[in-house]
């Protein structure tokens, strides 16, 4: 299988930076350090080996504990029809690189809305998005393989941290490790925040 790792070999001074970038970005946001290993790979077909399985055209990255698996930006309009664009390219990186971060805060990936949001307002994705005008489909996971919750749930962090700051957004994040139920997280959400989690609420913010 062809697997790349660019950081130890000091190859690729462009991943490096968004490296560095990210780990004191993501330390300074989530309060701790990590040093996640990144891998990268070169083809469709060693995509599907490392995952078990036939993967969607449009999977470039994935994470596995700490470590990111990455389509190197070489095979991008071979292995992928996403055309290659480092500044995209970058905020998928980084992206990836929040989950890692996200996921030893918590080991839970529910909400959705909550994991991927977080990630596509930190890795700044959400600023290389269409705005929404109005906010009316990442609730229902039912819509996910559509892209709703990739469309909206950056918007929904970032209203939620310019309205309120980090401080409880972290408070929620810690405690989907231990909630037990959606029922749990509804009112832990209300409970930080004041209110019901509704589209009318998060879209008076």
């Amino acid at each position: 299988m062809k697997i790349y790792d660019l950081l130890d070999t000091g190859e690729d001074e462009f991943i490096k930076e968004i490296y560095e970038d990210g780990i004191q970005s993501l330390s300074k946001f989530f309060g701790f350090t990590i040093k996640p290993v990144m891998i990268f790979v070169k083809d469709r077909k060693t995509i599907n080996r490392l995952k078990n399985q036939e993967t969607e055209n449009w999977v470039v990255g994935w994470v596995e504990g700490n470590r990111i698996f990455m389509l190197h930006r070489d095979s991008y309009g071979i292995e992928t029809s996403n055309t290659y664009d480092p500044k995209y390219y970058g905020a998928t990186l980084k992206h990836e690189m929040v989950h890692v971060f996200h996921r030893n805060l918590s080991k839970n990936k529910m909400p959705l809305w909550l994991t991927e949001g977080i990630a596509i307002y930190l890795s700044g994705q959400v600023d290389m998005k269409e705005p929404v005008d109005t906010l009316k489909e990442f609730l229902d996971i039912e819509k996910y393989d559509q892209g709703n919750i990739y469309k909206e749930s950056g918007f929904v962090i970032k209203k939620l941290i310019d309205k309120f700051g980090k401080e409880k957004l972290i408070e929620l994040i810690k405690f989907t490790s231990v909630m037990k139920s959606k029922v749990e997280f509804l009112d832990k959400f209300k409970k930080i925040y004041g209110s019901e989690l509704s589209y009318d609420w998060i879209n008076s913010l």
